[in-house]
């Protein structure tokens, strides 16, 4: 979500039901709208691998935790109680992707966010969801997003 769109939303949650909003409320909210509009033409998957069996869940949860971290599948299978193994095949049926895939699903659903917020850089939101090299994290953010986190950004301060 950008920037505008956030403050948007915090300007108008405290309006009651559609008879208290006030004489400005129409135009806002069109002018919400056509902010959303935009927003829409750039969004990308940001769904959160989850899981029914709670061992899966655990480990993506640790996963997650962990993602400024170089985190290995052995390390989460270890503290979700589980073999490496079992967590590669159970996480491929319940979640349906692999532990690599679905790492790095969160990894870029949290660039994502941290790109939204606008007061990082590029550089540093690499660092924070786990990649040591500027070009692996923007190589990674193309194939998730189809564009570079620079021109994400770009598109959500519209």
């Amino acid at each position: 979500m950008s920037p505008l769109a956030r403050q948007m939303i915090n300007y108008c949650k405290n309006w009651g039901n559609d008879a208290d909003h006030p004489p400005q409320a129409e135009p806002f909210f069109l002018a919400f709208l056509n902010v959303c509009a935009v927003l829409a033409t750039a969004s990308v998957n940001v769904k959160r691998p989850t899981a029914t069996d709670p061992a899966v869940q655990r480990a993506i949860d640790i996963t997650e935790a962990g993602l400024a971290t170089a985190i290995a599948a052995g390390e989460v299978a270890r503290q979700a109680s589980m073999s490496e193994r079992s967590l590669q095949r159970r996480f491929r049926d319940d979640v349906g992707m692999s532990w690599s895939e679905a790492l790095t699903q969160l990894r870029m659903i949290k660039a994502v966010e941290l790109l939204a917020m606008g007061d990082r850089s590029v550089i540093e939101i690499s660092g924070e969801v786990g990649f040591n090299s500027l070009s692996a994290f923007n190589r990674a953010f193309r194939k998730f997003a189809e564009s570079t986190p620079t021109e994400f950004r770009r598109t959500l301060q519209r």
